[in-house]
């Protein structure tokens, strides 16, 4: 297993190819505060900045030996390189684009660090990008994170992170974001301007190692995976969120439910566009209660709300398809989306319920649509420490569907995946022990009924019945692979 860890800045040449022996160096680490350390000495400023004792690490450079350090403690192996070496205006002449391809090919992840620029990336991240999108296909199924560090704390990191993360996805990444230990959010969000302080940022820090963390979590989940397949058919749920007069539910029952790819899945279609779905109340400690995973939990209690009507086929779900019709013109759309993603709330709090499910969005696009779900989509749904697929979209032209064979290759591509998927979820929670824990950062009163020693003993008889129920399904749905 190997990680490619890239990064994106310019200031890359005053350092020049020291990157590649950097993980060396990393290996002989113990801690996290050995680590700041060594970065900060890395960092400092020389008598010269164009002298070489003046050569030091970048910021994007010390967030990704920040995420390369946590990697390599999970026991996956990195490989370190500027992207400056390849791109920059001084590129090392032993550094090619052919060669920086050839190890794109051979890596199991793709680890990406960055400044943030206005918002958006760096041109050496974008020329990438580019090498990628000109070669396609070899990307597909690696798995994809990314790092950004801006002067300001609220400086653009998000949006950087998000905006590389939808083009990765499309060229056929699986992506994720850092951990559950580190808010589960979009990736590594540093906070530095001056060169080499990246590492004084202690909540930059916890997010980029969190990022480490989760990327390699998932490169061994999959890698895990390949010895082993799944007796049955991964349990897909399509949740049809908005809809008009059934248009998207009749497409999807016709084109994918009743289709050949059912061989290979157990669909189950949610048409939901008119359900009743109340609205999160956003109770100060929530869920309600600590309790099963099959328990419903959220306060709303109406009999009505859907929720509580089909909390337990979710919770049985491998991988979701979420999304549903997205027309040119609104009027007679039911949708209960947004209400529908707000309310998720009580479930991504419950320990990740959703956790390492493979999702994407999947859209009846109207040609001219300016709604933008299938990237509101990914931003929420990866929050649920989810992995995510490229978005699939059936764009529609009047009664046709513009590129369906394309489309559809992408459904059977997310199907393959989630089969892998699922049976690296299994393997991989019965050997880390399934103690992926929501930690809720910022909300007082819910930390201090988690520190409470009744909640920790809950919590313990909670992950004894996860690890023995994940046990059960793997000899009931596991088989070597001949």
């Amino acid at each position: 297993m190997n990680i490619l860890c890239l990064a994106g800045s310019l200031r890359n040449t005053l350092r020049g190819d020291g990157m590649i022996s950097m993980a060396e160096s990393l290996k002989q680490v113990k801690t996290e505060d050995q680590l700041c350390m060594l970065l900060s000495s890395q960092g400092q400023y020389g008598p010269d900045i164009n002298s070489p004792d003046g050569k030091r690490f970048s910021n994007s450079e010390m967030l990704l030996c920040l995420a390369a350090w946590a990697i390599l403690q999970k026991g996956v192996d990195v490989e370190m390189h500027s992207l400056a070496d390849y791109f920059g205006d001084r590129p090392l002449t032993d550094f090619s684009q052919t060669t920086l391809l050839e190890r794109i090919a051979a890596a199991d992840g793709i680890l990406l660090s960055g400044p943030v620029y206005f918002g958006d990336r760096s041109s050496l991240a974008h020329d990438l990008i580019r090498l990628i999108r000109n070669n396609e296909g070899i990307v597909k199924n690696k798995i994809f994170a990314g790092l950004s560090v801006g002067a300001k704390r609220n400086g653009g990191q998000e949006t950087c992170l998000i905006y590389q993360m939808q083009d990765f996805l499309h060229q056929g990444c699986l992506a994720v974001g850092n951990d559950s230990e580190t808010t589960s959010q979009y990736g590594g969000t540093g906070h530095a301007g001056e060169m080499g302080t990246a590492a004084d940022d202690a909540y930059g820090v916890k997010t980029t190692i969190g990022t480490g963390n989760r990327i390699a979590e998932v490169v061994e989940l999959m890698h895990m995976a390949r010895d082993y397949r799944l007796k049955d058919k991964p349990r897909i749920g399509i949740l049809v969120l908005q809809d008009k007069d059934d248009l998207c539910s009749d497409f999807i029952r016709e084109k994918i439910v009743d289709s050949p790819l059912s061989d290979k899945a157990d669909f189950r279609l949610f048409s939901l566009s008119q359900e009743t779905v109340r609205r999160c109340l956003g109770c100060i400690v929530c869920p309600r209660k600590i309790g099963r995973d099959e328990e419903y939990r959220c306060t709303v209690r109406d009999k009505n709300d859907i929720f509580m009507r089909i909390h337990e086929e979710l919770n049985e779900l491998d991988a979701m398809l979420i999304g549903g019709y997205s027309p040119v013109h609104f009027d007679g759309l039911s949708s209960i989306y947004q209400s529908f993603i707000e309310r998720t709330r009580y479930i991504r709090r419950s320990d990740y319920l959703f956790g390492n499910r493979l999702v994407a969005p999947l859209l009846l696009q109207d040609i001219g649509s300016a709604e933008h779900l299938s990237i509101r989509i990914m931003t929420s749904t990866i929050r649920h420490n989810t992995i995510m697929h490229r978005p699939i979209v059936f764009h529609r032209d009047g009664g046709s569907i513009v590129r369906l064979k394309e489309s559809l290759a992408h459904t059977e591509n997310f199907v393959d995946a989630a089969a892998q998927a699922t049976v690296g979820k299994l393997l991989f929670s019965a050997d880390m022990g399934n103690l992926t824990q929501y930690r809720p950062f910022g909300y007082t009163l819910s930390s201090q009924r988690d520190a409470k020693p009744e909640t920790i003993a809950i919590r313990q008889k909670l992950i004894e019945s996860r690890n023995k129920k994940v046990k059960e399904a793997m000899s009931r749905r596991l088989e070597p692979k001949a």
